[in-house]
This record gives structure tokens, C-alpha cells and sequence, in this order.
């Protein structure tokens, strides 16, 4: 017993002592780099935020500048995917906060994957992940009672998965979402086209979550699910998976190379994305409230950048390059308008969840009990 309280000692020191330490990335942004994006020719760019946290403290304050920065720019990103843990508590008040807020977005499509604090994180997962469900179909445009959809952006396909189990950090992911996951990468990720998973949780082993999550544990999707997830996904070029949960930061080599915890990584052709905490701060390298990440894709490369959204700021030593293979775009016959976001089948199967009325929503933390 001793031995297990000092090893639990000495990875909080450890973890304490190493969140200050600014990892650096693997690559500078530079103009030069700008400038080589910018004449290969930008198909798509997005603005990846996580964990807004909405009904913690300031979190809705930090939302309403980084939506009030985006506006302020001369240029509009296609998209802004927040990969989960939109609410604190996934209270009514919380997520008509976060999606009245993001509708003030100007020029960019809205897409959200829900987390375990938006299901009342230890509590009421029964009650408050309808709550989560309901919200995102009247304000994303889906029309689905599962956790899980896909939609596009700008003619690229964005799948976003969901957890269908009732753990407090974990994610399970049923046979018939991933059965449903492989149909949709077979859509999306055709003929090289780059194609985006998100989930809030990571994959098991991904960005250093053994080491963040030292003590609370399950802070990924679960072991079994994992493996199918990454075999489907390395059967494609060009496939980004987006994840949120682990409030990590932004960091690159050192942690990577250390603690497998850099938040960009590559493993058999699949890109690995751990998006910072937005709302409640991070525990590692660039810490800083309202950080998230700028991505431009070419037809050569996707090129994720560091950026603070309470000030606009980016990251000069945050960014990451990753080659983009087999694909062109001029052979590319999806159309880039905008579809209805794709709903999966089987409305009547065991993973379905049956949406309530609005008069049974837990409407705020101020009348109930507040998730852990």
C-alpha cells in the first residue's frame, strides 16, 4: 500500500512540476510556411475549440469573446467543430448559453460532439444525455435520438461519435455505431479525401492519457472499441480523429517523445488530435483559457496551429504539419454545398435514447443537484 501512495505521489509531483514547462512543437509557423499554404491553395479551413465548460466560472465570458475574436477577423473559417463538454452540468440553462452564443458565429458551420460532463458526468446519465441530444438536433440540424450523426463541411465529411454507456470519464461505443462508423469512413474517406472522426474522449493510449489521468480512471473510449476504431481508420488515407476530455494543452515533442502525450500525433497514417480545454484551462505546456487550434488543408498538407481565441493570438512555436497523401482534389466529385447533416438507421435499435419534453429538462444547477 505504501508503494502504490508513493507512486501516486510522485506522478502528482511529477505532473505538477512538468505543467509549467512549455513543450515545443515540432515545427514553427513562419511566413514562409503561411505563404506556401496559401499558394498550394486552401481547401478548407476550420477552428477546433473543447471543453467549453459552460456554467463554470467565466466559462460563458471566455465563449462570448473567442465568438466576438472570430467575428473580428477578416477571414471566416468553413467550420468550428467543439469536440465535447459543451455544458458543465449539462443543465437546459448551460446549453442554451453555448448554442445561442455560438450562433453569433459569423460564416462558419457549427458542429458538436457531446462529453461526460454534458451527461451529468458521475449522475443522472439517464436524465441529462437526452438533455444533450435535444439541444444539439435543434441547433446543428440533426435529426437523430442516438449519440452520434455525420455531416460535411464544405463537401468534407465530419463523423462525430458518441458515447452510449453510463462510466464517469470512459466512453462505450456500441456494435452498432462502429458497424455504422465503418459505412461512414467508406463514404468519406474514398479515394484518399480527407475525412474527420471526433469524439470527445481519445482512444485508449492516445496523447498521454495514462499520465494525465493518473487516479480518475477510464479518460478514453474503451479498450475494445479502441482496437476496431483504429483498424477501420487505418484501412484510409488521410484521416483526422478529434478529441477533446483530457484538458492537455498545447505540446509536441518533448511530451510525445516522453510521456506520449504530444496533442499531435501520427500512428499507421491516422492523425491523432487532442484539442485543448477551452473554459477551464489545461494541465500541461500552453495552459491559457480560450486555446484551442486554426487547421488549413491542402492538397499537400493539413497544418494545425496553436491559437488563443480571447486574444487572437497564435502560437509561434505550436504548429504542427502533417502531409496530406494520395489525394486530389481536382478528381474530387463531392459536392461542396452544404448537406443535411446524416442520421445513422435502426431508429428502433437497443442504443436508441427517447428525447424528452421540454417540461422534464433539469433546467439549471440552481434548482438541482449539480453533477460532480
Amino acid at each position: 500500500m505504501k508503494k502504490v501512495l508513493s507512486v501516486i505521489a510522485l506522478t502528482l509531483v511529477i505532473v505538477f512540476a512538468l505543467s509549467a514547462v512549455p513543450f515545443t512543437a515540432d515545427k514553427l509557423f513562419t511566413p514562409a510556411t503561411e505563404a506556401a499554404a496559401e499558394e498550394d491553395g486552401v481547401l478548407l479551413t476550420l477552428e477546433l475549440w473543447s471543453d467549453t465548460h459552460i456554467g463554470s466560472s467565466n466559462a460563458l465570458h471566455f465563449l462570448e469573446n473567442g465568438v466576438e475574436v472570430l467575428n473580428s477577423e477578416s477571414k471566416h473559417a468553413d467550420g468550428i467543430i467543439v469536440s465535447g463538454d459543451l455544458s458543465n452540468g449539462g443543465y437546459a440553462d448551460e446549453y442554451r448559453d453555448f448554442y445561442n452564443t455560438m450562433a453569433k458565429v459569423e460564416g462558419s458551420k457549427v458542429v458538436t460532439a457531446n462529453g461526460n460532463h454534458d451527461y451529468g458526468q458521475t449522475k443522472s446519465h439517464e436524465e441529462r444525455r437526452p438533455v444533450a441530444i435535444r439541444y444539439r438536433n435543434e441547433c446543428v440540424g440533426v435529426d437523430s435520438n442516438k449519440d452520434y450523426y455525420s455531416t460535411d463541411i464544405k463537401g468534407y465529411k465530419v463523423i462525430v461519435l458518441g458515447d452510449e454507456g453510463t462510466k464517469p470519464n470512459s466512453a462505450v461505443i456500441s456494435d452498432a455505431q462502429l458497424t455504422w462508423l465503418g459505412e461512414e469512413l467508406a463514404e468519406g474517406a474514398k479515394d484518399g479525401k480527407p475525412c474527420f472522426v471526433v469524439c470527445h474522449w481519445p482512444l485508449k493510449g492516445d496523447h498521454g492519457e495514462w499520465f494525465l489521468w493518473p487516479i480518475i480512471p477510464g479518460g478514453h473510449i474503451d479498450s475494445a472499441s479502441t482496437r476496431k476504431i483504429r483498424s477501420m481508420m487505418e484501412h484510409y488515407s488521410n484521416v483526422f480523429f478529434i478529441s477533446g476530455h483530457l484538458h492537455a494543452g498545447l505540446n509536441g515533442a518533448f511530451a510525445r517523445r516522453f510521456f506520449n502525450s504530444g496533442c499531435v500525433k501520427e500512428k499507421n497514417g491516422v492523425t491523432y488530435i487532442s484539442v485543448p480545454s477551452f473554459g477551464q484551462g489545461n494541465r500541461f505546456g500552453i495552459r491559457d483559457k480560450g486555446t484551442g487550434m486554426h487547421v488549413t488543408l491542402t492538397k499537400d498538407k493539413l497544418l494545425i496551429e496553436g491559437k488563443n481565441y480571447l486574444t487572437g493570438r497564435t502560437y509561434d512555436g505550436y504548429v504542427y504539419e502533417i502531409g496530406v497523401n494520395n489525394y486530389n482534389p481536382e478528381t474530387d466529385t463531392t459536392p461542396a454545398d452544404p448537406v443535411d447533416p446524416v442520421t445513422p438507421e435502426n431508429p428502433d435499435s437497443p442504443d436508441t435514447v427517447n428525447l424528452p419534453d421540454e417540461t422534464v429538462i433539469p433546467e439549471s444547477a440552481d434548482n438541482k443537484q449539480e453533477a460532480a
